[in-house]
């Protein structure tokens, strides 16, 4: 995975519980699973420059996923995708750079 490519999204996760927010996200890095064109893939964020994310915050970072050979045929920048924790929706993702 360590070699695999990257991409850079802008993550936008929800504030409130009823939006489906979650707790902050830590670095330095988090895993999860995204729902890219409702199918669901292993992926990494990669935390640096802040203490953490909180519910409510946007933000750019990298994100790997751990198959990349099934998941970057199925993203291009402007791509918008969900990150969800279990079966709750926690944010909204798009890809600003590859």
């Amino acid at each position: 995975m360590q070699n695999s490519p990257k991409i850079i999204v802008r993550l936008k996760l929800y504030e409130t519980s009823k939006e489906g927010g979650s707790v902050p996200i830590l670095p330095p890095k988090y895993g999860c699973i995204v729902n890219i064109d409702d199918e669901f893939h292993d992926a990494r964020i990669y935390i640096s420059g802040t203490s953490s994310i909180e519910p409510g915050q946007e933000i750019s970072l990298p994100m790997q996923f751990l198959w990349p050979d099934l998941v970057m045929p199925k993203v291009s920048i402007g791509k918008k995708f969900l990150l969800t924790e279990g079966q709750r929706k926690i944010g909204d993702c798009e890809v600003v750079a590859m």
